[in-house]
């Protein structure tokens, strides 16, 4: 009988861990740096982004179709989506919009990031902006919970 070529205990031994010292998201543990992003509900998050672009939530969720408001949309949806952990059927469902025009509006976000660079940094921007204020509410705030 031929010799096998693999079995559990037969390992090599372990490569060391190596760090990406360039990268901004790791520090020297190699643990992320990256924004923090806690759990926000479906409505607080549109609620505060709408605030944070001093935009009324209403005309987000109205029937309006003009060019700023459909930017808005798409850059509030493609911010949940990519970022936040936010359902694209959880937020079709606060702005009363359907389900398949809200994944639409992700893809044409994720697009948009990808291919304009401007529309990439007011993105972080917005991201940063939304940590900063979630990090500032208490955990009913952010679960919208009321008594």
């Amino acid at each position: 009988m031929g010799r096998l070529t693999w079995h559990p205990f037969m390992t090599e031994k372990d490569e060391p861990l190596e760090i990406d010292r360039a990268s901004p998201t790791t520090d020297v543990l190699g643990r992320s740096t990256d924004l923090e992003r806690p759990t926000l509900d479906p409505k607080v998050f549109l609620e505060t982004v709408c605030g944070l672009l001093e935009i009324d939530m209403a005309i987000v969720s109205s029937r309006v179709r003009d060019r700023s408001t459909a930017a808005v949309r798409k850059l509030i949806v493609t911010l949940g989506a990519e970022r936040w952990r936010q359902s694209r059927t959880g937020l079709a469902r606060i702005l009363q919009k359907n389900p398949d025009m809200v994944s639409w509006w992700a893809g044409e976000g994720a697009k948009s990031r990808i291919n304009d660079p401007e529309y990439a940094a007011k993105l972080d921007r917005l991201d940063e902006n939304l940590a900063t204020r979630a990090a500032e509410m208490t955990e009913v705030e952010r679960l919208g919970k009321t008594f």
